[in-house]
């Protein structure tokens, strides 16, 4: 699946970074909701790709200029 925070390049400049940062965070909360129906393997496998996710996001927010905001 293709994210939003990973083709950064293609949101309007006028929206950036807040709509990135607003649609990982409800990617986010999607992710976590049943969080407390998971086993300890698959919450481990969770924490891994939220952790990949948002390095991605923040790899891309400082390439375009965006690390501060």
């Amino acid at each position: 699946m293709t994210y939003i925070w990973n083709r950064m390049d293609r949101v309007p400049k006028d929206l950036m970074p807040h709509v990135v940062k607003d649609c990982f965070n409800e990617w986010y909360q999607q992710e976590v909701k049943n969080l407390y129906k998971l086993n300890d393997n698959e919450k481990r496998l969770l924490n891994l790709k939220v952790a990949k996710q948002l390095r991605n996001m923040n790899e891309n927010l400082e390439r375009l200029g965006y690390a501060n905001d």
